[in-house]
């Protein structure tokens, strides 16, 4: 008899151990927020396209540099989108971050931020992604003229500008109690 009640109190006490665990989960969902915080370095083609419009608001040599990747097809861009982590609770490690980058709704690339993390108790932190594609892929059969107006166009300032509609869905996974729990949807993040 004294068996029986030991093993019901091993349970008991096992499963409100558990119920802590999914609280302190639960917990660091409704904690964490996330946002765009900026967009750095976006280049077109190597250079920087802030405050131009269209190709003849480029020097000549830019002009003729764009003007053969816009002939090969080949027009890479890179950012650095950083996303803000606002922690309302306790200490919170992210052992990484799995990003979908979208385009007008349309995914285009994936990624993963492998770091580990640490975003401090009523704090925030910074989580890079690293985007880098070329748009004639992405934007396949669209002319040369969209691709470049496109490209032009994605990035005002440090955000997304309206009018290119770039978002990011993301899916963070923390480190608890020497676990990996990883959130079970993407969250949307809009500029």
């Amino acid at each position: 008899m004294k068996n029986k009640i030991y093993l019901v109190l091993i349970v008991a006490m096992a499963f409100v151990s558990s119920c802590k665990e999914l609280a302190g989960i639960s917990g660091l969902i409704t904690n964490c927020e996330f946002s765009l915080a900026s967009i750095d370095s976006y280049k077109v083609a190597g250079f920087n396209p802030a405050g131009k419009d269209n190709i003849t608001d480029f020097s000549f040599l830019d002009a003729a540099k764009l003007t053969t990747a816009l002939f090969e097809k080949d027009l890479p861009i890179s950012m650095v989108v950083n996303v803000k982590v606002d922690n309302k609770g306790a200490d919170v490690f992210l052992n990484k971050l799995d990003w979908i980058a979208l385009l007008d709704e349309k995914e285009i690339l994936e990624g993963r931020v492998s770091e580990a993390i640490n975003i401090p108790s009523k704090g925030s932190s910074l989580v890079p992604l690293r985007v880098k594609l070329n748009l004639f892929e992405v934007l396949k059969g669209e002319s040369g003229k969209v691709v470049l107006e496109t490209a032009l166009s994605l990035i005002n300032g440090e955000m997304p500008s309206t009018d290119s509609k770039l978002s990011f869905k993301i899916k963070p996974t923390y480190n608890i109690a020497g676990s990996e729990w990883q959130y079970p949807d993407y969250i949307v993040i809009n500029p």
